[in-house]
């Protein structure tokens, strides 16, 4: 079975505690990402980056670095230029997991992570919401194992 996690990280991984007290915002906290991937083990899911993150060069290498133990081959949802400055122009994040999981049909189960709340309705059922202060913890680990769990309905 093929499972995705779409991952944001800036108030998920990186809470914003981390952010204020730390002048290197590209440090991944290693609880953090044993929390993620708790999530990975117990589902056999791999990582799809919907983070703003994805368009950084050294993502998937500092992802890799920080230990996250599971990434897909297609690791990161599209680039194009919809962004400016991290602000998103007239697009929701979901939009863009939308085009993700078009091009990859073989995907029977997905969740997604993220602080902000810029889903399509019919993701909402599989999103998990972290306050960015905070980032995630292990009630989040809980309903994002119970999302990939939950095969998605076969199409007609």
């Amino acid at each position: 079975m093929s499972r995705v996690l779409f991952l944001d990280i800036d108030g998920v991984i990186l809470s914003g505690e981390e952010l204020w007290a730390s002048r290197n915002n590209r440090y991944l906290p290693p609880a953090k990402i044993a929390l993620v991937n708790e999530v990975l083990s117990r589902t056999g899911a791999v990582v799809v980056v919907s983070s703003t993150w994805r368009a950084f060069d050294d993502c998937l290498g500092l992802l890799r670095a920080a230990g996250l133990t599971a990434i897909h081959r297609d690791w990161r949802t599209d680039r194009e230029a919809r962004t400016s400055g991290g602000i998103y122009l007239g697009e929701v994040r979901g939009h863009q997991i939308q085009r993700w999981l078009d091009a990859h049909p073989e995907v029977e189960s997905y969740a997604i992570v993220d602080d902000d709340d810029d889903m399509l309705p019919s993701q909402m059922p599989r999103f998990v919401k972290t306050p960015f202060v905070t980032g995630i913890a292990q009630e989040h680990v809980d309903a994002l194992v119970a999302a990939l769990d939950t095969p998605l309905p076969l199409s007609v």
